[in-house]
């Protein structure tokens, strides 16, 4: 992953794509997730430490939210909106057994 991003930046990303906060701020992460079709289909985890995120942390990340690298990099970046992602959740979903 070669685009750098701190947390306020993913978790942004997070909520513009349709994502929830689930639990207080008080743990050691920020627990996001995503709702489909009354479902909860996608959980991400985000670290509440300082600055840059790492890089393995930010592939889990883009993992969890089931996204390719140009995606994950557009989200962070603003292009990718709900709608679009949308569309890619239920791609995985026909494919995978959420």
């Amino acid at each position: 992953m070669t685009k750098k991003a701190t947390k306020v930046e993913v978790i942004r990303a997070c909520k513009k794509l349709g994502f929830e906060e689930v639990s207080s701020r008080r743990g050691d992460h920020f627990k996001y997730v995503f709702f489909y079709k009354g479902k909860r289909v996608l959980r991400v985890i985000i670290p509440k430490g300082r600055g840059e995120l790492r890089p393995g942390t930010l592939e889990g990340i883009r993992e969890d939210l089931r996204l390719n690298k140009e995606s994950f990099k557009q989200a962070i970046e603003c292009p990718l909106g709900r709608k679009a992602y949308l569309g890619i959740v239920e791609q995985v979903m026909q494919t995978s057994h959420i």
